[in-house]
Formats: structure tokens, sequence, C-alpha cells
């Protein structure tokens, strides 16, 4: 594929020359006939440019315009990411590219470690040829990032449609029966307070909302991420979900009870916290190198977990502060002024998983960290968030076992 074309295309050319290349080298170039139609709810995954011939766009109140392929507006994607039910309709025989929107992101995010960060890793002799080969995949763009669960990407382009309904969604959500019986169970838990019991899908999307139905959607199906073959380090992939399982229960119910946030929110939070452990976990699985025990993977884990945890939610298009979540979901001493955020609930949600399972190396106790003060400034007692807790442990019971079904 042209280089010099793909250089002038919007926003291809905020990319590398290499990684322009590896872009193009996955794309698909279609030739169509006159009258061929895209329509752009069908067309989310891709960024898709028109490389000759002419198109119409027609709008979904019947408006229209026109691009060529010798104009301006031709190096810009046939569709943005907002656009929800415009047709694009081949005026003439035309070339269209799709460009995978997704591996776009990837390496458009990916933030490369430089070397003075990389001289700043206390890497021992026998650790040294892992961390070796995880950091060359990592700068070159290989190391393989979780892609977002198909449901759940699905239910994020429906939501984000202004006139989308229950029935519309639930339609969506029916192709995955699984996801449907999970919800379903969650609508109908004492979390969500119901009086009656409810029957459909639809009915379980207007109780919870759009929103809300669109976290749970991403909590529950993120579950299917967790999984490795190799006996080691799918024990060690269990964990992960176990711990991740925990810290988005009990953030779930520190934001019910303390904060002005909003619970599912949180929720997601403590499920993403650690979510850049998962890429580097699958790459050992699918590599050949041998594993004898998991200290050395620990120690890579420290190292990566934050910059690839970062690629994985920008990759994902998540909110920013889920962002900020994964870079500082161990940063004990964070002290950002205003309300509590998501990053105090998960660092306060943090600490509580530790004094529970008695990990209590490295960690600061609940009165030193500005996060506990800010969610609770009334009360500077550190046992409070044992009382409160305690109080809601069947909630978090309830949340951990939802999350774990």
């Amino acid at each position: 594929m042209d280089e010099q074309w793909l250089a002038q295309l919007s926003p291809l050319n905020e990319l590398t020359s290499a990684d322009r290349t590896c872009l193009a080298d996955k794309a698909h170039v279609i030739h169509v006939s006159r009258g061929f139609t895209l329509d752009s709810s069908d067309e989310y995954r891709w960024l898709i440019y028109l490389q000759s011939g002419r198109l119409e766009l027609i709008t979904k109140d019947y408006s229209t315009f026109k691009i060529s392929a010798n104009n301006d507006r031709s190096k810009q994607p046939v569709f943005s990411e907002k656009d929800h039910k415009i047709r694009a309709v081949a005026e003439e025989p035309s070339t269209i590219v799709r460009f995978d929107r997704q591996y776009f992101n990837t390496l458009f995010n990916q933030a490369l470690l430089t070397a003075e960060q990389v001289e700043t890793f206390e890497v021992t002799e026998a650790e040294g040829d892992l961390f070796a080969s995880i950091l060359h995949a990592y700068n070159l763009g290989k190391l393989e990032l979780p892609s977002i669960p198909e449901i759940a990407l699905k239910v994020k382009e429906a939501i984000s449609d202004p006139d989308v309904t229950a029935e519309s969604l639930s339609r969506i959500l029916e192709a995955d029966p699984a996801i449907v019986a999970r919800l379903m169970q969650v609508a109908n838990s004492p979390i969500n307070r119901g009086v009656n019991p409810l029957e459909s899908i639809s009915a379980a999307i207007i109780r919870l909302g759009f929103t809300t139905t669109r976290d749970l959607v991403l909590c529950l199906s993120i579950k299917e991420l967790f999984t490795a073959t190799s006996p080691l380090l799918n024990k060690r992939m269990q964990s992960l979900y176990d711990h991740s399982t925990e810290v988005a229960a009990i953030a779930y119910t520190l934001a019910n009870k303390a904060t002005h946030l909003e619970a599912d929110n949180l929720l997601l939070a403590g499920l993403l916290h650690d979510i850049g452990v998962i890429p580097i976990l699958v790459y050992i699985d699918q590599s050949d190198i041998a594993v004898d025990s998991m200290d050395q993977v620990e120690e890579i884990i420290s190292d990566l977990r934050i910059a690839v945890g970062s690629m994985v939610v920008n990759n994902w298009l998540l909110s920013p502060d889920l962002v900020s979540v994964v870079e500082n979901a161990e940063n004990w001493g964070r002290d950002v002024a205003g309300e509590a955020d998501m990053c105090d609930v998960i660092l306060a949600a943090q600490i509580y998983y530790r004094l529970l399972h008695h990990q209590l190396e490295d960690i600061p106790t609940p009165g030193q960290v500005p996060a506990f003060h800010k969610l609770f400034p009334e009360h500077q007692n550190p046992q409070l968030i044992n009382e409160i807790l305690a109080e809601a442990e069947a909630e978090v019971e309830e949340v951990k076992r939802l999350l774990r079904m």
C-alpha cells in the first residue's frame, strides 16, 4: 500500500512509518461497484477511507454530503466514532480501505519504555532473559493486548446511540445467553433492591439503566480473559481474578457507603486495576520461555503492569479515570485536591484487602493514606473502614458471588 497516501490519512499520520506499514498489512482493500452501501452501525470496528471514486453520505435526517477521493475530506475516516445511522453509498466504482480500529489504538497508545526507564528496573540475572524478551515484545508492539469482549463492545456501541431502546439492547444481549443469565441474576439480586423479580432482559435493562447495563456487561464478560494454558500461569491468573473481584466488591461497597461516586463505575475500576498483568502472563504462556517459579514472573509484572495496563484501558477507549486507576492503584501517597475520586476508593479497597489477607509488607496503615482521609473526612479513626465493611459484609460477598458465578 502506498506509504505516501497512508501518511496523508488522519489519524494514521500520527503513527510512525513502520507502524503504518504494520497497520496496512492487516488492512482490507475492497473494490465496490456503483450503489454499494456501507452502514456506520455495522462498521464500528474499522477506520474506513475512500482511496478512489466517490461516496454519498446520508444521515439519519436524510441530509447528504459527498466524499471524493481527490478532496481533503477523503483523508478523514468515512465514519467517525460518533457517527450513528449514517449510510455511505458509492456513486461510481470505488475503492475503500478498512483498517482495524483496535489495532490502530494499540499502536497509537503504546507508550514505549525509554532507556532511562529501563535502567531504573532492578533485574536479577535469573530474571534477565525473561525480562528482556517481554520488554522487546512490548517495545515492538508484539505484546498482544486483550480485546474488549465482543458482547461488551456491541453494547458499548449501542448505548452510545441516542436512539437506543431497551428492546434493541436486549436483542443484542440475547446473542449471549450466558451474559443474559448473569445480568438477570444481578438485576434480581439484593444489591439492586428490586421489589419484584424480573423475568425479561428488557425489564432488567430498564431497572438497571443503560449506563449500568453497559458497565455490568463489561464486568461480567471480562472473566473470560483470565485464562492461561500452563497450570502454573493459570493458577496465577485465577489468583489475579479472585483478587480483582474482591477489590471490586469492596470498592463497590465503599462507593455506596462513603462517596458520591457511581458504585458500578467502581466495580469496573476494581476489576481493571491490575488488567496489565493479563498480557504479560499470556505472553509468557504462549512463548517458549521456561518458567521455573513465579518469583521471576512477579518481578516482571511489578515492572511492566502499569504501562501495559494503561495501554489496555486506552485501547478499549475507556474513561481517563480508569487509566488513572491503573496507574495509581498502589500509589499509597497519592494526594489530589478535591473530593474523593475513583483512585481514592481503589486505594482504600486495596489497603483493606491486604489487611484482610494479612499481606502487610510494604503497605502503610489506613491512617497514613491520604485517600482514606478524603473518603472519611469527619472520622480519623483508621478502624472506621473495618466497621463499615463489617456492616456490609453480606453486600461484599454478594457482589463477589455475582462476579465469580
